[in-house]
């Protein structure tokens, strides 16, 4: 199954926890996070400002993002 992340999702679950974390934490094997290269920009740049603030603190483990889905994100109007 194809997914995509909102930024927010991933920042929450990445950093804050909750049901976010609990989220990426489910995602394995069965789903493909489709990015295009805007989305992926934003993921690094919304983390980076989180990971250069010290009051901040990386929680979740990365997990893997796949930048080739095209028709996905065409579908979902993400490009």
């Amino acid at each position: 199954m194809k997914i995509l992340i909102d930024t927010n999702i991933l920042i929450s679950g990445l950093f804050f926890g909750g049901l976010p974390k609990k989220l990426l934490s489910e995602i394995d094997e069965k789903f493909n996070v489709c990015v295009n290269e805007k989305i992926l920009s934003e993921y690094n740049e919304q983390i980076d400002r989180k990971v250069s603030n010290p009051k901040y603190k990386l929680i979740t483990p990365t997990i893997k993002i796949t930048k080739n889905c095209k028709k996905f994100l065409a579908d979902v109007k993400c490009e």
